[in-house]
C-alpha cells in the first residue's frame, strides 16, 4: 500500500504536535489521538496503518493490556510496527509486555528528529512489505481455490468421458450385433435359398434382390456410422466442407436447421485446429438439440492471417441469469470440455447469452494455416458431372480398363463385374495413386477406375496429374461417399464421371462404355 499513514497516541500537545510536525516534513500522513479507545477504533477500522508512535506516559496498564491484545489478535501476515517514545532509558513496568514484541521498538527520549524520522520511514517500509506479503497471500488462496475447483471439474470430466466413451462403445456393439450381424445373418440366409433356386432363374433374381438389399442397407448403416466416428469430409476436403455436412447431417437427423456462412478461411486449416472446431460445433449444435429448445442456429466461420473464430449462435431460450460455465453445480461439461481445449491450442471460449432471446458460444484460435479464402454459404449448387455422351458402336474394339483402389477385395469385385462384358478389357489393377499416374504412362488405358481415398497419393491428385499430361484418358470416380464436395473435387480435378461404389453394377458398366471411342 502506498498511502500508509502515522498513527500518534500521545496525551501532551507537545509530543503530538512535534512528531506530527516531523511526519508532515517526511510528506507522511499522520492522525493524532489523544486516547487508547481512539487509537483502538483508528486501528481497526481498516485504515492503513503503517506505524503507531505512542508517548509512555499515554499507556497505563490497561492501555498496555488492550494494545497488546490487539496486536496478538492480528492475522498471521501482520506485525504491526509500534515505536515506544520512553521518558528514559528503560520503560517502566506496565510496558514490559509490550516492548519484549518483535516489532516494538522503545526510543529514548529526547531524540533528534533525524533519528525518530528514520525510525518512522524504515517502520512504515516493513509495513508496506507486509500488505505486499497479505496481496500475495490472498492471491495464492485465490488461485488454490481456482485450482481446486479446477481439478474437481477435470475429474469429473475425465468420468464423464469414461462414460461417453463407454456409452459409444455400447452403442457400436448394439448396431453390430443388432443391425449390421442381422443382416449379415439374414444376407447368407438369403445366398442359401438362391443356391437352391439356380434352375428357377425369375425366383433365383427375387432372391438375389434381397440379398442386394440386404447389402445395401448393411452400406448405407456403415457408411453412417464412418461419418460419424470420423467424417470423410474433414480428412478429405477441409473444414469448410466438413461443416457443411455436419448442418445438413443435424438437419436431417434432429430437425435443427442450421445455416453456414464461411470467409476468409484458407484451406487447409491445421489438422488439429480443424478437428477442435468441428467437434465443437457437433458438441454446440448437440447442446443446443438437447436444452436450447430452438428450431435453427447459425454457423458463422471467419478467418484471417492470425487467427480464426467460430460462432454457434441459436435463437432459443438462452442461458439463466448469472449462469456460470465453471461453477460446479451445472451440467455442461460439453462447455468446460470445449473451454479447455480451445486453450490448450491457444485460444478462447466466449459465451453471449440473453434469456430468451438466445445464446452464442464464441471460438478464437491462431489461425495455423495462415492465408484466407472466399466466402462460402451452406446449400451451394452441386457441381453436375458432364453428359455421359452417346453409346459406343458395338463394333468398336474391346474398351482398356485400369482398376485403381487400395482395397484388393474391391478389384476383385470389379474385375468380376466387368470381364463378364464382352466389350471390356481390363488391362491392369494397382492400388495407389502413384501407381496409377506411372500405368496412365505405360499401358495407356482408354478408361481409368479411380478411388477417392487412397495412401500415398489420393485419386483427386492422381486424376489431376493424370488429366493434365493424358487428357485423352477418361476417368471415373469411385467412392464409398458420395458427398457435394467430394464429388466437386474429383470433377474439377477431370474425372468425366463419379460414381459410388455401391452403386447397380450396370450403371458403371454403361458409364465404361459410354462415350469411349
Amino acid at each position: 500500500m502506498d498511502d500508509l499513514s502515522v498513527a500518534i497516541l500521545a496525551p501532551t500537545g507537545r509530543d503530538a504536535e512535534l512528531v506530527g510536525r516531523l511526519m508532515r516534513s517526511e510528506q507522511l500522513a499522520c492522525r493524532t489521538v489523544d486516547s487508547i479507545s481512539a487509537l483502538m477504533a483508528q486501528l481497526c477500522d481498516g485504515c492503513g496503518t503503517g506505524v503507531v508512535v505512542v508517548a509512555e506516559e499515554a499507556m497505563g496498564s490497561r492501555e498496555t493490556r488492550e494494545l497488546v491484545d490487539l496486536l496478538d489478535g492480528q492475522p498471521r501476515w501482520s506485525d504491526l510496527p509500534v515505536l515506544l517514545l520512553a521518558s528514559g532509558r528503560e520503560p517502566g513496568p506496565p510496558l514490559t509486555g509490550l516492548v519484549s514484541r518483535r516489532a516494538v521498538e522503545a526510543l529514548s527520549r529526547p531524540l533528534q528528529p533525524e533519528t525518530l524520522a528514520a525510525a518512522v520511514r524504515a517502520a512504515v517500509e516493513n509495513r508496506r512489505r507486509q500488505y505486499e506479503i497479505r496481496d500475495l497471500l490472498q492471491e495464492s488462496e485465490r488461485l488454490n481455490i481456482r485450482l481446486e475447483h479446477r481439478a474437481r471439474q477435470l475429474r469429473r470430466l475425465s468420468l464423464q468421458l469414461s462414460d461417453a466413451e463407454e456409452r459409444e462403445r455400447r452403442r457400436l456393439a448394439t448396431y453390430v450385433h443388432d443391425d449390421l450381424q442381422q443382416i449379415l445373418a439374414g444376407t447368407a440366409f438369403h445366398l442359401d435359398v438362391s443356391s437352391r433356386k439356380i434352375d428357377d432363374p425369375s425366383s433365383l433374381r427375387e432372391s438375389l434382390a434381397r440379398v442386394r438389399g440386404l447389402l445395401d442397407e448393411a452400406i448405407a448403416g456403415t457408411r453412417s456410422l464412418s461419418q460419424e466416428l470420423s467424417p470423410t469430409a474433414l480428412r478429405r476436403n477441409g473444414l469448410v466442407a466438413a461443416l457443411k455436412w455436419l448442418a445438413e447431417h443435424v438437419r436431417s437427423l434432429h430437425g435443427l436447421r442450421v445455416d453456414l456462412t464461411a470467409s476468409g478461411v484458407g484451406e487447409p486449416v491445421g489438422s488439429a485446429t480443424a478437428t477442435f472446431l468441428f467437434r465443437a460445433t457437433q458438441e454446440l449444435l448437440l447442446n443446443t438439440v438437447k436444452h436450447a429448445e430452438a428450431d435453427r442456429a447459425e454457423i458463422s466461420l471467419r478467418g484471417d492471417e492470425e487467427r480464426i473464430e467460430l460462432v454457434v449462435r441459436d435463437h432459443g431460450r438462452g442461458f439463466p441469469s448469472g449462469y456460470d460455465p465453471d461453477a460446479d453445480d451445472n451440467d455442461t461439461f460439453g462447455l468446460f470440455g470445449v473451454r479447455e481445449r480451445a486453450e490448450l491450442l491457444g485460444g478462447s471460449m466466449e459465451i453471449e447469452s440473453e434469456p430468451g432471446i438466445g445464446s452464442a458460444i464464441r471460438l478464437r484460435l491462431p489461425h495455423p494455416g495462415g492465408g484466407t479464402g472466399p466466402e462460402v454459404q451452406a446449400g451451394s449448387a452441386r457441381r453436375q458431372a458432364p453428359s455421359s455422351g452417346e453409346a459406343a458402336d458395338p463394333a468398336s474394339p474391346p474398351v482398356r480398363v485400369v482398376l485403381v483402389d487400395d482395397h484388393a477385395v474391391v478389384r476383385s469385385g470389379l474385375k468380376m463385374v466387368l470381364v463378364e462384358h464382352p466389350r471390356i478389357t481390363v488391362i491392369g489393377e494397382f492400388s495407389d495413386g502413384r501407381q496409377a499416374v506411372e500405368a496412365a504412362k505405360s499401358v495407356h488405358p482408354d478408361v481409368m477406375l479411380m478411388d477417392v481415398a487412397m495412401p500415398q497419393m489420393d485419386g483427386v491428385e492422381a486424376t489431376r496429374l493424370i488429366k493434365r499430361d493424358h487428357p485423352e484418358i477418361r476417368i471415373i470416380g469411385l467412392s464409398m461417399f458420395d458427398d457435394e464436395e467430394t464429388v466437386d473435387l474429383m470433377i474439377e480435378a477431370g474425372a468425366e464421371l463419379y460414381l459410388s461404389k455401391s452403386g447397380p453394377s450396370e450403371r458403371l458398366v454403361e458409364a465404361i462404355l459410354t462415350g469411349v471411342r
